[in-house]
């Protein structure tokens, strides 16, 4: 059995209305079996799709996450793009839902990852290698290793895709 170890840096600030405060998601390892196929093995089964949707079982049945959060290979990852703090979140006080975000007016709204990365938000801005739509804004999602040298001739991954044992892999 092969295990991958893919690594997720995303040094994405998050500005709260009315103080002047910003954080940063800190650097994880999140171990995944590799499959003969390719790809990776999460919660028994082959994808290259490293975005999960099902946030109420991300890598095992029943594993939810978290207001703010997004399953990433088969692992909750709290995603800070918003400009308010996912838990508590407007005036109610109360943390969103798992796979929500708290918006800039103090709403859960749900995470919203659009596929193509080539027409991101209300001017469909392009997003660079390793970012993705998310809620219309392109976000930096640093999965494995450089998307701007990918593999032995050093190509640049297309918008969408990381760079994971050399290969350029789809999220």
């Amino acid at each position: 059995m092969v295990f991958a170890t893919v690594t997720i840096a995303a040094l994405q600030p998050t500005y709260h209305p009315g103080r002047s405060e910003s954080r940063f998601l800190a650097q994880r390892q999140i171990k995944v079996d590799s499959c003969i196929t390719g790809g990776f093995c999460v919660g028994g089964a082959c994808t290259d799709n490293t975005i999960g949707v099902d946030v109420h079982n991300c890598g095992a049945v029943g594993r939810d996450c978290q207001g703010g959060e997004l399953c990433i290979t088969g692992s909750c990852l709290p995603l800070n793009f918003s400009t308010s703090d996912p838990s508590p979140c407007g005036s109610t006080n109360l943390p969103c839902a798992p796979g929500q975000w708290c918006t800039q007016d103090g709403k859960c709204a749900p995470i919203g990852i659009l596929a193509d990365p080539r027409h991101c938000g209300p001017s469909s801005d392009k997003c660079d290698p390793g970012h993705l739509c998310v809620n219309g804004v392109c976000t930096r999602i640093d999965i494995g290793t450089d998307p701007n040298s990918c593999g032995n001739n050093k190509k640049k991954s297309p918008p969408g895709n990381w760079c994971s044992k050399g290969k350029c892999l789809s999220f």
